[in-house]
């Protein structure tokens, strides 16, 4: 927790930080090595000290719920009437059981660049029984964008590195929820993987896109190659973040990322009226 306390205090005399805070509300939620460990779960002995650190360091409210309750995972609504936008913050570690992965001697898959596949166990839990009956809560909240953040990616799994597909029968909980609230108009960000794509796969007839911004400090060119049958476009191995764009006015949304020179890596425009699923 001292070299946790450290490392945020870097973070809060950085310049760019201090910027940023004052033009803008941060909203947080963490991955592996803000959580404490690599590709930690639930297993992590120290979780309940690492979460009071980061919402201290975020300054969340003293009566805040995130307090209250095991997991960082919260939500914010934005914006007036017809214009409200909620951004959805899921907690990837926390809970998550330990994710299978090939013996430490066994060669790699061709093509891939981590050591996990696919679960056929579906005890197996990403999110824990408490943060999904609260997400089904959410889904019913009245938005007219939904914004989902992941730590990890959302769609891609064929590269062997952390994702939801790990746990398959964890994301198809997802897919049936959206479908089940037709949760119009939602589209999914993720990071961890150090290179930026964007994926897409159909939730029957909705296009659900997971846009990856990842990282700000370092890229990995060989991470960027490795496959992915969602991918959308290029993958960019550069230094870059995520943006994305609302049109009230034309009833559209765009998903971009770009780099530390400020150049568009990648730019896609959805209109409102492909991300809605068919009506019963």
């Amino acid at each position: 927790m001292e070299v946790f306390k450290k490392r945020y205090q870097a973070l809060a005399d950085a310049e760019g930080y201090q910027k940023l805070q004052a033009q803008t509300k941060v909203l947080a939620t963490w991955d592996d090595h803000d959580y404490g460990v690599n590709d930690g779960g639930k297993s992590y002995p120290k979780r309940v000290e690492s979460q009071k650190l980061l919402l201290d360091f975020f300054n969340e409210p003293k009566d805040s719920v995130r307090r209250t309750r095991p997991g960082i995972y919260t939500s914010y609504s934005f914006g007036k009437k017809g214009q409200v936008v909620q951004i959805i913050l899921f907690d990837t570690r926390y809970f998550r059981d330990e994710l299978p992965r090939l013996p430490k001697k066994a060669p790699k898959k061709k093509g891939t660049v981590g050591w996990y596949e696919p679960s056929k166990d579906s005890s197996k839990t990403l999110l824990g029984d408490a943060q999904w009956k609260w997400l089904e809560q959410q889904l019913q909240v009245k938005a007219d964008v939904r914004i989902l953040a992941s730590s990890i990616q959302m769609l891609s799994y064929e590269k062997g590195m952390e994702n939801w597909g790990n746990v398959p029968h964890e994301q198809k909980r997802l897919f049936d929820l959206l479908k089940k609230h037709r949760a119009n108009h939602t589209v999914a960000i993720s990071g961890d993987v150090h290179f930026t794509e964007l994926s897409k796969v159909m939730i029957d007839d909705y296009p659900f896109y997971d846009l990856t911004s990842s990282g700000m400090t370092h890229a990995s060119g060989g991470w960027a190659k490795a496959p992915n049958s969602f991918r959308v476009g290029k993958s960019h191995a550069q230094l870059n973040a995520g943006l994305i764009e609302i049109d009230w006015k034309k009833s559209q949304l765009t998903l971009s990322s770009f780099n530390n020179k400020g150049e568009t890596l990648i730019e896609h425009p959805i209109k409102f009226s492909d991300l809605e699923f068919p009506a019963e």
